[in-house]
């Protein structure tokens, strides 16, 4: 099959690339999982900005205010959550849906494990990118070109330093410093307008999806699926490997199923996560920064391809490690013949293709769980807390946040089981 996808590449320059492709498609097909070590990435992450040598001090958190549109922070003492959350021009609507999310994230750890959630101050921020840089940009006082500054990651607060702010984000990347906190859709997100004449979108909660996907994906198995083409749906325009992929799809010499849908805009048919579990072939594709979508595919017993990225979330950099997805060239140029050949590796040898997706949704079920999150978030808060060097106390203008005051900003209410 390497062969026949060789052949399908057309020229010869291209050719090599694309077996390579392929094989490495058949040989990530025999690997397994590997542990997700959650304490080992939790300390990783925060030896990077050094804080496991300074420690966490006020003055960190003062500067991390500052970072970004939609920067909030919020202290847990006693048990309860407190914080100064207001809709300003600073933090659009769209941005306060997603602050609440994470707050009845934090209000449902508070719940669940009582006691073992450490009093802490923290500044998290939801916008779709990180913003603590390894160097940041400094205009010198006097005039002159700005220049960037690195920040001082040895730890050192010695007079003329220069320690990075500490943010919670979704998303990281090799470049960043952001503490990773789990995606706010996690507990649910409301997109103005969302219903089926108006776009928008409601997602409910990952604690009722995860589940349900991975009973209907073990009730529909990888070699009982016909779709055998790989399916993408999403936002054009929003990267170039996007584009070319919508490009050639439908042609006859390539395996690609792809085009454009914008739910705020009405455009297109909109897809759930459900609505893939018809597909042996799932594209993950990142938009001008990561995408929400990998997260609901990893569970649907399809096969899922990934290119190259250089963005990091909990879940992708869990997934990346398990070895459980099929990687791809994502050269734009390339990268409709390089998933033409993968779906042809992945098609001629069906039986070890099946038992990768199947191997995906048992890992999915261990390792993306609820549970799975709120003990990474326990953790990380136990770590954080144990470097903060100051005493929790309530600052200026915070109110406890109870759910009346999440029920007031959202939509969602809570199931009676909680």
């Amino acid at each position: 099959s390497v062969e026949v996808a060789a052949e399908v590449a057309g020229e010869v320059a291209s050719e090599v690339a694309v077996v390579k492709t392929a094989e490495l498609a058949n040989q990530n097909l025999t690997q397994g999982a590997t542990p997700g070590a959650l304490e080992a990435w939790i300390a990783a992450d925060l030896a990077d900005g050094g804080w496991d040598v300074s420690g966490i001090t006020l003055p960190m958190l003062a500067q991390a205010q500052e970072h970004g549109m939609r920067t909030f922070r919020v202290v847990i003492l006693d048990g309860k959550l407190y914080g100064r959350i207001e809709a300003t021009n600073k933090m659009r609507l769209r941005g306060m849906s997603r602050v609440w999310y994470w707050v009845w994230g934090l209000l449902e750890l508070l719940e669940k494990y009582p006691g073992q959630v450490p009093d802490v101050d923290m500044v998290m921020q939801v916008e779709d990118e990180p913003k603590v840089a390894k160097s940041v940009k400094f205009k010198p006082s006097k005039g002159g070109p700005a220049r960037q500054v690195p920040y001082t990651l040895t730890g050192s607060l010695a007079q003329g330093s220069n320690p990075p702010p500490v943010i919670f984000s979704a998303v990281k990347s090799e470049g960043t410093l952001d503490l990773l906190w789990p995606l706010w859709t996690i507990w649910g997100e409301d997109v103005l307008g969302a219903g089926p004449k108006t776009g928008g979108f409601h997602d409910p909660p990952w604690e009722q999806t995860l589940p349900a996907l991975v009973s209907a994906a073990r009730a529909s198995p990888w070699l009982t699926r016909s779709h055998a083409q790989a399916f993408w749906r999403g936002a054009a325009r929003t990267s170039s490997l996007r584009d070319a992929l919508i490009a050639c799809a439908n042609k006859p010499q390539f395996r690609v199923d792809a085009s454009s849908v914008l739910h705020k805009l009405r455009s297109g048919r909109p897809i759930s996560a459900a609505d893939r579990l018809a597909h042996r072939y799932l594209v993950y594709l990142d938009g001008r920064s990561f995408s929400s979508a990998m997260l609901p595919m990893i569970p649907t017993g399809a096969l899922v391809m990934l290119p190259s990225s250089p963005w990091i979330t909990l879940h992708s950099r869990a997934f990346r490690h398990s070895g459980f997805f099929l990687p791809f060239d994502s050269r734009p140029a390339e990268v409709c013949r390089n998933i033409t050949a993968i779906v042809e590796a992945c098609e001629g040898d069906p039986e070890q293709s099946a038992a990768k997706a199947k191997a995906a949704v048992d890992w999915a079920e261990n390792n993306l769980s609820i549970e799975m999150q709120r003990q990474y978030m326990t953790s990380m808060l136990q770590a954080y807390s144990k470097l903060m060097k100051f005493t929790v106390t309530i600052g200026k203008g915070m109110k406890e946040l109870g759910w009346s005051t999440i029920y007031r900003n959202v939509k969602r209410r809570r199931s009676k089981n909680g």
